[in-house]
């Protein structure tokens, strides 16, 4: 049982996950967990995502919500597939990811005989991919040993076409020209976002926890940092929470009238949360 948290079989039930698999590798210190949360359409596709989390519970919790959203993901795009995540529990956002680590992880993904297909997420590279790849035809995303490349390119776009709506939705005409955007996050996604719509005119407000990255944002798009603490609170028309979930809960004084972002669950309670909202 992890500390101040119900046994795992509850929390299966919560969201009606079907498998949760604990990893363990002695010579790589790999931790990580697979969690299956429905094949009903077929086998269950997520990615994986390589993060210092500060507990197991927290690690838990993650993948127990971004499989479950797979699932939706899956339905929702007429896709023969079903949800599932995994996430990879380092000891600090310095740790780097290794070909040996990357084995041992293909080599429990392979175990489940395609059951659970992996793919990119936060932490998680091509370069990964294609290690991976050599030991388990269960993954996709690599480059040279794998198809799929890079997805960011794609989620970036897709963020992009959800913002235009919105904005459409409110009676503008989905152009990005003089709207202001906070961007909470400036990864592989967070940075694509920014890169579109500054080229079409809007003026960002960043925050990162790579200091090197809003440097980098403030240099190229001329946009205004804030801190970490500040972003989710920005006055802006479009808040993009484009890092971790759980940022948004009954607490936080949002100052815009429009989220759209790429990061998943963004709200801390989907139930709660959203009706507060």
């Amino acid at each position: 049982m992890l500390e101040n948290d119900p046994m795992i079989y509850d929390r299966m039930n919560e969201r009606d996950h079907e498998q949760i698999i604990y990893c363990r590798d002695r010579k790589t210190g790999l931790r990580a967990i697979i969690a299956i949360h429905n094949t009903t359409l077929g086998p269950a596709l997520g990615g994986m995502r390589r993060w210092a989390y500060k507990s197991e519970a927290d690690a838990l919790e993650d993948v127990l919500r971004l499989s479950q959203a797979m699932t939706y993901k899956a339905a929702a795009s007429d896709l023969p597939m079903g949800g599932a995540k995994s996430v990879i529990w380092i000891e600090s956002r310095d740790t780097a990811p290794t070909q040996e680590e990357a084995v041992a992880m293909a080599r429990f993904v392979d175990r489940l005989g395609g059951l659970y297909i992996a793919a990119e997420d936060v932490g998680v590279n091509t370069q990964y991919i294609d290690w991976m790849a050599d030991h388990t035809k269960h993954v996709m995303g690599g480059e040279t040993h794998n198809l799929g490349g890079d997805p960011s390119p794609y989620t970036a776009q897709g963020v992009v076409n959800g913002m235009r709506a919105c904005l459409k939705h409110t009676g503008a005409d989905g152009s990005f020209d003089g709207v202001t955007v906070a961007i909470q996050g400036l990864g592989s996604v967070g940075w694509k976002v920014a890169q579109i719509i500054a080229k079409e005119g809007a003026s960002l407000i960043v925050s990162d926890i790579d200091q090197e990255r809003v440097d980098k944002a403030v240099d190229t798009f001329g946009a205004t940092a804030v801190s970490p603490s500040e972003i989710i609170s920005a006055t802006c028309d479009i808040l993009a929470p484009c890092a971790l979930g759980g940022v948004i809960n009954a607490q936080t004084t949002l100052n815009t009238g429009i989220v759209a972002g790429g990061a998943n669950n963004p709200l801390q309670d989907p139930f709660e949360d959203a009706a507060a909202l």
